[in-house]
């Protein structure tokens, strides 16, 4: 078994070829070869995102396994593009009538949850943008929260259950930003959260300034509630804990290293919105 689950995150690459692309892409391409040449190898489970069903959702309708992100080009929001063409890599391999494996591809939403180590992924920093006063306004975004224990234990499953093949979207339904801040406000009184909320037209003004990885990705999820369905996944057991657990876990595991008190004790040197 071939577990592929890391792959770079930028949000706006000054080279997105050389820096996304090329690992991305061909480092799948290249991982396929070396699945196909040995012969030990019985299925390859490979970590996607949702951003690979889309970048651009459409509120009135439900996504599922059977879409594809057709929005993203290379210079517009490249990282998604660059799991969608590798993902599609993935795919197009298998379905050659002499691959030699199966494959699994998982497509999280934002993956949330206490991690392993002491390095803060884009979801965790986003999410502290909010906590450490970067950011003082709410903005209309909605979240598919994934937590990583969840996403970890599909991959076992994945693993183990022959019967699993092919896409499987695993993400929770879309909480407000909203909400995710009020969950945070009932369980960690200490926290001062934004309040204020703006409407979509001056959240764009806001997010031109802003040239962080934030920015890009505020621009393309405002307004957005991304609805995705993930019942071929619970149907094969893969299982989604409550994104308000995933929510409060993970800013207790931020509270109790330090990260947010650290992160306050730099703001002066911080980008800060409003």
């Amino acid at each position: 078994f071939v577990f592929h689950v890391a792959a770079p995150y930028m949000l706006k690459p000054d080279d997105p070829e050389r820096t996304l692309m090329e690992p991305v892409v061909m480092g799948t391409k290249n991982i396929l070869e070396m699945c196909q040449k040995t012969e030990s190898v019985k299925k390859l489970i490979y970590t996607s995102c949702a951003s690979a069903l889309s970048d651009d959702f459409d509120n009135s309708r439900e996504y599922t396994e059977e879409d594809w992100n057709t929005a993203s080009t290379l210079t517009r929001n490249s990282y998604a593009y660059s799991k969608t063409f590798a993902e599609m890599a993935c795919k197009t391999f298998a379905c050659r009538a002499d691959c030699t494996f199966q494959y699994v591809s998982l497509l999280p939403g934002v993956v949330l949850g206490p991690p392993l180590g002491q390095t803060l992924s884009f979801s965790h920093k986003f999410l502290m943008s909010f906590l450490n006063k970067q950011i003082r306004v709410i903005l209309d975004i909605a979240y598919n929260i994934s937590d990583v224990r969840d996403v970890a234990l599909a991959q076992v499953l994945a693993m183990e259950n022959p019967m699993t093949e092919g896409r499987y979207c695993l993400c929770n339904e879309p909480e407000s930003l909203d909400t995710v801040l009020q969950i945070v406000h009932e369980n960690f009184h200490g926290i001062e959260l934004p309040t204020k909320k703006i409407g979509n037209f001056a959240a764009r003004i806001l997010t031109r300034s802003d040239t962080s990885f934030r920015g890009e990705f505020m621009t393309y999820n405002l307004g957005r509630v991304p609805r995705i369905n993930c019942a071929k996944a619970t149907g094969v057991g893969m299982t989604l804990r409550p994104a308000r657990q995933t929510v409060i876990d993970t800013v207790r595991y931020i509270i109790d290293n330090r990260r947010l008190e650290d992160a306050l004790e730099a703001r002066a040197v911080s980008c800060t919105i409003m």
